[in-house]
């Protein structure tokens, strides 16, 4: 709409005016089904509205693969991908809203519709059952057999069913904030009760009386609000009779459900046919599911009976086989063609354009994209379609075109047709209001702020939706949840309940829940990682930890049957789907497909992708290979993995097989105060911090440090320690799991371990209660005292507990006390709380801190003062890691494939591909390679010319450490074993091939800084990529 004067108003039949696109709170109606809009705000979430009406749900097939040909060409931008999307889903949406429906949700390449019954008459009842078939036919006509611009075909099929289905309102936000906003908005509520229409001063004056009394800070309040996501779930008898209708469903079917049929009036106006189908009945179905986690069920026989009885072995895990009882249902289903008359007449005149009824979609001249829609046209889901110019606007596709004419002249009939001249009027405000009344009719009624909670935080302020269309590199986490029964009247508090989890889990992972579903797959929670604003370079070991944390925490409920998540990473459309009236910010891709995908195939535990797997730089004993199942809709030619969590318990870092490169200099510098700690005069370091960007090599010169002490367990003890995100809330995670490994805890009991402790702190018994958070068996008297003194005393503490445990001098009760080195990997993700105090564990002569973390950026929460004063500090001996010299790539590359030589290009490319010489870029490229059988490893023969155009490695770094069973002994020796003559070789000798293959690596750092931009910042650094390669902020200014 073309904002008009102030003054100006306009009255619809003596409504109420219509709400302007300026106005904010336009923006989140577009986004928001009318189910929302409408909802009772008076009720405290969770909360049901219930329903009865018909649900039809539209599948498009062929989303996926368009998505990855966009993706895949160079020559082609996510704008074209976006147009294209939206040339053939909005004219969908629209489709629904002519015929009074109301769009609920898009669930990836599929839209759900709902017609409720507004009163309880046939009639009523029968013409939304009329409008929902029109609707329906009508996309089959449309829709199916579409031609894209860039040579996918899509097809869409139709599921129809009547039944009652409740709306679920959810409150997504952690527990803590949740409790503040609910006092909040009760305070509120009853201040202002006596006011029928409230001012906006008031409401303020309220609100900062309320937050002076209750001595809450601002701040706080804010970023709860700030921080605030609500969702909405459809559930019923309606959704499972849809979702086992579309169970039915083929490409380009329209299925409905006998309820739905029987309320017209007459059956002959169609063609269409009769038949059954068998379904497992819903409470059998969730008892199935939850006995077998990943056992096959062995069927044994079956009754011709309307409800036949099967009796079925099922295994689950660690238990007795048991026999189940599974009910079949017997249902019947109609497969509608079309109308009769429609098809008759498509006969004699197959430029027809619509088989939609005199009571349905009224097709006129001024709204011509809606009349022929399945055309290669531009239709732009994000221009303002509301002008009351009323312009005439041309489709890209112009008869004159010669390249449409090729393509028109090689295309079957029935696409070949689609392709005519189209022009198209921009819809008048009469006619957006005709199409969608309640997004335009008493909107000063709605809540701003309650409508703007329904949409996630990355494009709730947004100053343009246009902008958020882009291909990302994100990982995808499909959580799904069986539970035990979905009886609505307890339904809400269990959703409410995994909400709750999700949220409190999500948050510290700063990840997003984007979407919570209820249909084909149970409950289900679509989790993304590394969308705009939450780009993290470690994105993809958080989604997998998320995955994992969650599924534990939820398996513990007893209303939970079983938990399963995929976790997917890859390029994914990430943008704004539909049509301007009713549009939804979602993911769509392969990988969306292919975590959906695993979660389902592999029930209960977390699978993931190889991509995924190796972004994660996480060990691989944490993961098991999976057997390959066939995936519905992909092929796949990559393994799958499961992932098995990390063990807190480990007592060692890994151990790796390959000599360090490159880091004399870093390794002398630490040797040097490891044997002052050995000669007990280590006084002036207490800590060595190790910095450096993710990829450069903390983790492996920390693994370094723990090998070489491995060999002198005599004289000094190690304790290493691994910290992860999931821990970085935990109050003195860090320090509890450091003390357990110093003191070894876990082999005392209650009594044992105070009489250790007494013998540690002889100066400090009366205070032992303070260390009741590090210690959990402790069981001492609590006194209190002010959190000054506290923290003093406990500073007393530490020092004397760590002067004696690591004096060897020093008699303790049951316990040897030896110099000690405390390795921390991944110090970023220690919490608050043992950050305060981590320097007092190298206070001692006998003692040192090694830690490890990458560099900080910008969206590092966790990182707190109190560890950068620890970094800054005079006992600090800071270390900042930078990438391997360019002369030793080549050498890290011979020793990554353990061969002898590789190429000269591949020398080259490794060179700049490296982001300065990072080595775990180099080693992720090789993979790459490999796995993609662009390169190849081979054995030296004497025909080779291994002086033309062959790089080698240095020899000293070609070795590895292999670990060797002696079966005389039972026991394990380490042996070394040095490099066979082998290459590798390039696999296609011509070489501008391999330049053309090759991968490129991604620019994690790159995407973070990005988002961090202002809408205009962006649109500038979007502008400058088309003329240079390297952006500056201040060469774009």
């Amino acid at each position: 709409m073309i904002k008009q004067n102030n003054e100006t108003r306009f009255s619809v039949d003596g409504q109420s005016p219509p709400c302007r696109l300026s106005n904010q709170s336009c923006s989140f109606i577009y986004q928001l089904p009318d189910v929302v809009l409408q909802r009772k705000r008076n009720q405290k979430m969770p909360y049901a509205e219930t329903f009865h009406g018909i649900i039809l749900f539209a599948d498009v097939s062929g989303f996926t693969e368009m998505c990855q040909k966009y993706s895949s060409d160079v020559q082609r931008g996510v704008n074209q991908l976006a147009n294209a999307l939206n040339g053939y889903m909005a004219p969908i949406v629209e489709a629904i809203l002519k015929e009074k429906g109301d769009v609920y949700k898009f669930a990836g390449d599929a839209v759900l519709g709902l017609w409720p019954f507004e009163n309880n008459s046939i009639e009523h009842q029968r013409e939304q059952a009329k409008r929902v078939i029109s609707c329906a036919l009508y996309m089959k006509k449309s829709f199916c057999n579409y031609m894209t611009p860039i040579g996918t075909i899509l097809n869409i099929k139709s599921a129809i069913a009547l039944g009652s289905y409740s709306i679920i309102f959810l409150r997504g936000t952690t527990p803590a904030c949740s409790k503040i906003l609910d006092e909040y908005e009760i305070k509120m509520q009853s201040s202002i009760r006596n006011v029928n229409f409230p001012s906006q001063t008031t409401k303020i004056a309220d609100s900062t009386n309320y937050i002076s009394k209750t001595g809450l800070n601002q701040g706080t309040i804010e970023h709860c609000k700030t921080n605030l996501i609500n969702y909405y779930v459809c559930y019923g008898s309606a959704v499972v009779s849809v979702r086992n209708a579309e169970h039915q469903c083929k490409s380009q079917d329209v299925i409905v459900d006998m309820a739905t049929w029987l309320l017209l009036d007459s059956d002959s106006e169609y063609i269409h046919e009769k038949f059954t189908a068998e379904h497992t009945h819903e409470d059998d179905e969730l008892l199935s599911r939850s006995s077998n986690h990943q056992h096959e069920i062995i069927g044994q026989g079956l009754s011709n009976t309307l409800t036949a009885t099967i009796s079925k072995r099922l295994t689950p895990p660690n238990k007795n086989r048991e026999i189940l009882s599974i009910r079949k249902i017997i249902s019947h289903y109609i497969r509608l063609h079309g109308r009769r008359n429609d098809i008759l007449s498509e006969k004699n005149s197959p430029d027809n354009l619509s088989i939609m009824s005199a009571d349905s979609i009224e097709l006129n001249s001024s709204n011509e994209i809606f009349k022929k829609p399945t055309t290669l046209h531009q239709y732009n889901p994000i221009k303002d379609l509301i002008n009351k110019q009323n312009t005439l606007k041309t489709s890209i596709l112009e008869i004159g075109n010669t390249h449409v004419k090729d393509l028109l002249s090689v295309l079957p009939a029935t696409i070949k047709k689609q392709g005519r001249i189209i022009r198209r009027n921009d819809l008048t405000e009469e006619q957006s209001i005709k199409l969608r009344p309640s997004a335009f009719l008493n909107v000063e009624q709605y809540d701003t702020f309650d409508l703007s909670t329904f949409i996630i935080k990355p494009i709730r302020n947004q100053e343009s939706l246009e902008q958020l269309s882009e291909l990302r590199l994100i990982n995808i986490c499909f959580i799904n949840i069986i539970l035990t029964d979905y009886k609505i009247k307890q339904l809400p508090f269990k959703l409410q309940t995994v909400v709750d989890c999700c949220a409190e889990q999500i948050s510290i992972t700063n990840g997003l829940l984007i979407k919570v579903f209820m249909f084909d797959k149970g409950l289900s929670l679509l989790c993304a990682f590394g969308m705009p604003g939450c780009k993290h370079s470690d994105d993809a070991e958080r989604a997998l930890k998320f995955g994992f944390l969650i599924t534990q925490r939820l398996e513990k409920f007893n209303f939970v049957a079983r938990v399963s998540a995929g976790v997917s990473t890859g390029q994914t459309f990430c943008g704004v789907l539909g049509h301007p009236l009713r549009c939804e910010y979602t993911v769509i891709g392969r990988k969306v497909n292919m975590a959906a995908r695993l979660m389902v195939n592999y029930p209960g535990i977390v699978s993931c992708d190889d991509e995924t797997y190796h972004k994660a730089h996480l060990e691989e004993r944490y993961f098991e290979l999976l057997p390959t199942v066939p995936l519905k809709g992909l092929t796949v030619s990559t393994s799958m993995r499961r992932y098995k969590g990390q063990d807190d318990d480990q007592n060692n870092m890994s151990v790796f097989v390959f000599p360090m490169i490159n880091r004399e200099d870093e390794w002398n510098t630490i040797l040097e105060y490891l044997e002052q700690v050995i000669k007990h005069c280590c006084t002036t370091i207490y800590c060595i911090f190790l910095t450096g960007s993710t990829g450069v090599g903390r983790s492996r010169l920390l693994a370094h440090v723990n090998e070489e002490l491995m060999y002198d367990t005599q004289n000094i003890r190690r304790v290493s320690y691994n910290a992860s995100f999931e821990h970085v809330q935990l109050f003195g995670y860090t320090l509890k799991q450091l003390f357990k490994k110093l003191l070894y805890t876990e082999l005392y009991e209650s009594d044992a371990l105070l009489k250790v402790l007494k013998s540690l702190l002889p100066n400090h018994e009366k205070y032992l209660y303070l260390l009741r958070p590090y210690f959990d068996k402790l069981n001492v008297d609590i006194d209190k005292l002010n959190n000054k003194l506290k923290r003093k005393i406990l500073e007393e503490i530490l020092h004397e507990l760590i002067m004696n445990a690591t004096n060897p001098t020093y008699e303790i009760f049951n316990y040897q006390s030896q110099p000690t080195i405390f390795i921390i990997d991944d110090a970023q993700y220690i919490d608050r709380e043992s950050w305060q105090y981590l320097h007092l564990l190298g206070s001692a002569p006998t003692s040192l801190v090694i830690v490890a973390m990458r560099d900080p950026t910008l969206n590092d929460d966790e990182l707190h003062t109190s560890m950068i004063t620890l970094r800054d500090s005079i006992t600090t001996k800071h270390i900042q890691l930078i990438g391997l010299d360019n002369r030793y790539l080549s050498t890290l590359a011979c020793q990554a494939m353990f061969v002898q030589r590789i190429p000269k290009d591949l020398e080259i490319l490794i060179t700049r591909k490296s982001d300065k010489g990072h080595p775990q870029n180099v080693v992720q490229l090789l993979s790459d390679l490999l796995s993609n059988q662009i390169i190849r490893i081979e054995t030296i023969t004497n025909d080779d010319n291994l002086n033309d155009g062959y790089i080698e490695g240095i020899q000293k770094y070609l070795w590895k450490r292999v670990a060797q069973h002696d079966p005389s002994t039972g026991n394990v020796k380490i042996i070394f074993e040095y490099v066979e003559p082998q290459l590798c070789r390039i696999c296609d000798p011509d070489r501008n091939k391999f330049w053309t293959y090759t991968t490129v690596i991604e620019n994690i750092d790159a995407h973070v800084k990005i988002d961090k931009l202002r809408d205009f910042e962006k649109r500038i650094a979007k502008i400058s990529s088309l003329f240079t390669k390297n952006i500056s902020k201040r060469y774009c200014i």
